[in-house]
């Protein structure tokens, strides 16, 4: 997935084309982990279907 495709997926919070959900769900997660952790979600095509990533950086000692 290119990185324009993964940044409209995870910043639009308007719906999905396909699908029955409302596509704000991978929007709100992104919102959590990049806000509230400050950490990031990545999203890829994989053979199953898609596949996240969640990064959080470890506090400092």
């Amino acid at each position: 997935m290119s990185a324009p495709e993964e940044c409209s997926i995870t910043r639009n919070r308007s719906g999905t084309e396909e699908g029955k959900g409302t596509g704000v769900g991978l929007y709100m997660a992104r919102s959590i982990v990049h806000r509230n952790m400050r950490g990031k979600l990545s999203v890829a095509n994989v053979a199953e279907g898609a596949g996240f990533k969640i990064v959080i950086q470890g506090a400092a000692a």
